[in-house]
Formats: structure tokens, C-alpha cells, sequence
């Protein structure tokens, strides 16, 4: 919501800054994978292959980031846009329709992670700020070799909601006090043994994050420097000369 205020505010027409982050359940990492049959085996190698890669609509991390990827780096994307959300276009890669898609790790790890072990998909690169703890030896899109240093500021700025993640958060002008019973009331839930234990069966991804880091992250976000800001709205350009549905029928 930060980058929307920010990357398109006649549609981000609230004030990030006012709200009150009560905590959030996990960090929300996309991971690119691709499929086995693509013969891509690393980051680097997606400049020397042109892949379809899937995306649902033109706001979601699905097309912000390949988008970013494919106009700031050599990266051969062809994108396939406008699926009705994760189901479908995770269908998509089943099928063989695209070759790729970017999408939040607790879903790949929530649904596919059987193909994954097998090798069906392969995950290449993670965006975040930090590497998810399932995936500690797959690299953040800004620490390989794809784009030069405005990239990978670039990258970091889009990137900076993934910490944020599954979060709740309050109104703004919440009384100070009921943001702190919140927040205690949310730092107890998720050190509590049953709630982990449920979120376990339900492979659930659970790595808190406060409230007042929460904040922090909100405001580097919204602190983001003009220039940084401005590159990476330039870098969805050509969207939808590259999207075959985008102001279309959706599948």
C-alpha cells in the first residue's frame, strides 16, 4: 500500500504514515521459480533464454517485479498477464502455458512443495530484504548479477513490503493505547504453543514481526528517494505492450 501511495498516487489516496501496524504473521518473500523443462538453472542464465512468465494483475508483486527485471536487465521475459489470482495462473505453469511466475514462498510452500523437492520447479532468485529462512541459499533478485546499482536499488525499494508481509493494522487515529494492548495481545498469539502447533498442520509460514518494526519498514518505504521512486515506475513501462490480456478479457 506504501509502494501504491507512492508509485501511483491518483489510485493511493491515503496516508501510509498515519496507520498503526499491529504485527505481522510472517515475512511475504516472492520466490521466482521456473519450470525443470526451461533447462534455467540460475539467475544469470535468464538473459541468455526467452521465458513466458505469468502474472495476475498489473499491481501484484506477480507483474511488478518481472516487470522491473525485464525492462532494467538483458532478462528475456515475455509476460502473460491477467489471471484471476494464484490459483489460475499457478495452473498456468502447470500446464506448460508460461514458464515462470513470481509468487509469495508461502504459497510455493504451501502447495507446491512437493514439485519443488522433486525438482519439477526450481526457485532461482527470492525478493525481500532479507533471505526467507526456507530459502537461505536462493539469493535476493538484488544480490545477483542481473542489473547494475540503480537496479538493485531499485529492486530493494519494490522489495521493501516483504517484511511487512501478512500484516494487521489498525485505522488511523487509533488511541495510542489500544495500539499497545494490540500489539501484546498479537506478540502473545504467535509465541503461543497451540497457535503454532495449528499453523504447523496447516503449513502455515510463521515468523513475526512486530508492530514497531512494522512502522520502521513502513517508513523506509515511504522515506524512498524521488529519483529510486521514479525508476522503478519507469520500469513497468512497456507493460502492456508486453502483456497479451491487460485491459482485456481475464482468464
Amino acid at each position: 500500500m506504501a509502494h501504491t501511495q507512492l508509485l501511483d498516487p491518483k489510485r493511493g489516496r491515503w496516508d501510509m504514515g498515519k496507520v498503526n501496524y499491529i504485527g505481522s504473521f510472517a515475512y511475504a518473500n516472492p520466490a521466482f521459480g521456473v519450470r525443470k523443462e526451461t533447462g534455467i538453472a540460475t539467475p544469470d542464465e535468464l538473459t541468455k533464454k526467452s521465458i513466458n512468465v505469468g502474472c495476475t494483475g498489473r499491481t501484484s508483486q506477480s507483474s511488478q517485479m518481472p516487470a522491473v527485471i525485464k525492462n532494467m536487465t538483458p532478462a528475456k521475459f515475455n509476460m502473460i498477464c491477467g489471471y484471476r489470482g494464484s490459483g489460475p495462473f499457478m495452473l498456468a505453469l502447470e500446464r506448460g502455458e508460461v514458464d515462470a511466475i513470481f509468487m509469495n514462498w508461502a504459497t510455493w510452500k504451501a502447495k507446491r512443495m512437493d514439485d519443488i523437492k522433486s525438482g519439477k520447479y526450481r526457485i532461482l532468485m527470492q525478493a525481500g530484504l532479507k533471505r526467507s529462512p526456507d530459502l537461505k541459499d536462493v539469493p535476493l533478485v538484488q544480490e545477483t548479477k542481473l542489473g547494475d546499482e540503480k537496479f538493485k536499488k531499485v529492486m530493494t525499494f519494490m522489495a521493501g513490503g516483504a517484511p511487512i508481509g501478512r500484516a494487521l493494522f489498525g485505522a488511523p487515529g487509533m488511541p495510542k493505547d489500544r495500539v499497545e494492548i494490540l500489539r501484546a495481545a498479537f506478540d502473545k498469539m504467535v509465541k503461543d504453543k497451540a497457535f503454532l502447533e495449528d499453523a504447523a498442520k496447516r503449513k502455515g509460514l510463521i515468523d513475526p514481526v512486530s508492530g514497531a518494526e512494522l512502522d520502521k519498514y513502513n517508513q523506509e518505504i515511504l522515506k524512498t528517494p524521488k529519483d529510486i521512486v521514479e525508476a522503478a515506475a519507469k520500469g513497468f513501462g512497456g507493460y502492456k505492450k508486453a502483456c497479451k490480456n491487460c485491459g482485456g478479457k481475464k482468464k
